[in-house]
């Protein structure tokens, strides 16, 4: 393959001690695992442009890209619900806002009963989605956070689905505007302080071009510093401290959980696994735009991110996903 950028293994296993370079060997080994089967995995879509990161424990293994860099910021899509959840969290450690607010006593000119938490498990009752053509609003991401949220509310909720699941990008964009209207600051702005800044992340910011789509789907993060997300506020099978189930989450009946943006289950580990695909393809007079991002956090310390120009809509993420679980677990 051309265009690789320099990657970085940290090939603990040649400077170890000789007393513990057994366990030390089986981190690079599994690490070059998750790496070749990344890049078999680009290979054969037909991917042109990706970024990886891998941690065991919080301690980077790898970073690699394929004609990007892995600290480069790149569109993640959905994954950027996961940092409006973690966003929403804060306020409510911070006494600002609680799980069971109704929407309309946050913010009054949004006139919904639906309740904080049913927006965070994707939960709602809301089920048009109306954000899947948001070109017209490229620039005006505050104007088209409020229009989605009035134009969704004003179609109603269907009373047959409330408190059933139904992924839908609306939720999210509701959950930008409390936060907006909690805070006092532009959503950017108020995310920026109370999640990247105490971990010392500095260049997650809304896209350029996709910002519109903030709170559900408009961040530009790199893949190092999503990885650095993750360790932080995910840690072990835990979200900031705790066990996932003490946040809103939606069960289903095979067992996995959506939480606040993110999916999760119970790990071998006694713990819990957690992860999320971000996938964007769109197409608007001659407008075109793919891109998308994974993550996964085991509860045996592996965490993976990976970016891509693809949308990755076509059962390619599953794979991935195969082949991650493998790399990180079966024996050597």
């Amino acid at each position: 393959m051309r265009g690789w950028f320099a990657s970085l293994i940290v090939l603990l296993a040649l400077v170890a001690a000789p007393s513990v370079a057994f366990a030390q060997s089986e981190e690079v080994l599994r690490t070059r695992k998750v790496v070749n089967g990344w890049e078999k995995w680009l290979e054969k879509h037909k991917i042109s442009k990706a970024s990886i990161a891998v941690s065991h424990n919080g301690k980077i293994m790898a970073q690699l890209g394929l004609d990007m860099d892995a600290t480069d910021p790149a569109p993640v899509a959905s994954l950027s619900k996961a940092v409006t959840g973690i966003c929403i969290a804060k306020l409510v450690e911070a006494g600002k806002l609680e799980f069971e607010t109704e929407l309309k006593d946050v913010v009054s000119e949004l006139d919904s009963s639906v309740p904080i938490k049913s927006l965070l498990r994707q939960t709602s009752g809301y089920t048009r989605d109306i954000t899947q053509n948001p070109l017209k609003y490229k620039g005006r991401d505050k104007e088209y956070l409020e229009w989605v949220s009035r134009k969704e509310i004003s179609k109603g909720r269907d009373k047959s689905k409330i408190g059933q699941y139904h992924y839908n990008n609306s939720n999210y964009a509701m959950l930008g505007a409390a936060i907006r209207q909690v805070t006092g600051k532009s959503y950017e702005e108020a995310c920026n302080e109370l999640v990247f800044e105490p971990i010392k992340i500095t260049t997650a910011k809304l896209s350029e071009s996709w910002r519109i789509m903030s709170a559900w789907g408009g961040w530009n993060i790199s893949a190092v510093d999503y990885l650095k997300f993750v360790d932080a506020y995910f840690g072990v099978g835990e979200v900031l401290g705790k066990s996932p189930e003490a946040y809103p989450q939606h069960k289903f009946e095979n067992g996995i959980r959506y939480g606040m943006g993110y999916l999760f289950r119970s790990g071998r580990h006694g713990g819990f696994n957690f992860w999320h695909q971000g996938a964007w393809d769109y197409e608007w007079q001659g407008e075109v735009a793919r891109f998308g991002a994974y993550f996964v956090s085991y509860d045996n310390g592996w965490t993976i991110v990976i970016n891509h120009n693809s949308s990755t809509l076509k059962g390619e993420i599953g794979e991935i996903d195969r082949l991650f679980g493998e790399a990180t677990h079966a024996p050597l």
